[in-house]
């Protein structure tokens, strides 16, 4: 994965599924579903909500294409957290307004500002040269009504 963001989700799902005694399941994995013009490609989707096993739960890298997710789930018939949860990545404000506000994992929006004014008062003060740096906000977990214990 070339978009650092992502890879960092990537890398933490399986360290939790680790952490967790969870086995990683690369065929449960599902990337690059959007096409060209940024549409939503929901085959891949479709093919996990399909399956005679189908997951308890998605985890989808970001609340805008969990916009999407949750949408096409509901199209399926599928009820959310009932049938399926789903949980998403960046707390954007609209999350709340879905009939089951979106579980998300978000950060400080004031960190992540704090942290690039300072970037900048650097490069201002050194004339344009700064090292790069890995810079990582906090994270939590806001959970909210699109996730519940699957079900026995």
């Amino acid at each position: 994965m070339a978009n650092s963001s992502l890879r960092d989700r990537y890398e933490g799902y399986q360290a939790t599924l680790i952490r967790n005694g969870m086995p990683l399941d690369e065929r449960l994995m599902r990337t690059n579903v959007w096409s060209q013009d940024m549409k939503y490609d929901f085959e891949p989707v479709g093919s996990l909500l399909k399956m005679p096993q189908r997951p308890t739960a998605l985890f989808v890298c970001s609340d805008f294409m969990a916009l999407a997710v949750v949408r096409f789930i509901k199209e399926m018939g599928l009820r959310i957290p009932d049938d399926i949860s789903v949980i998403s990545f960046d707390n954007i404000e609209l999350c709340n307004y879905l009939a089951e506000p979106l579980t998300t994992v978000g950060f400080s929006l004031e960190a992540m500002a704090a942290e690039a004014v300072g970037i900048l008062e650097e490069f201002w003060a050194s004339e344009g040269e700064i090292k790069a740096r890995d810079v990582r906000i906090p994270a939590r977990l806001m959970v909210r009504k699109s996730t519940a214990r699957p079900k026995p």
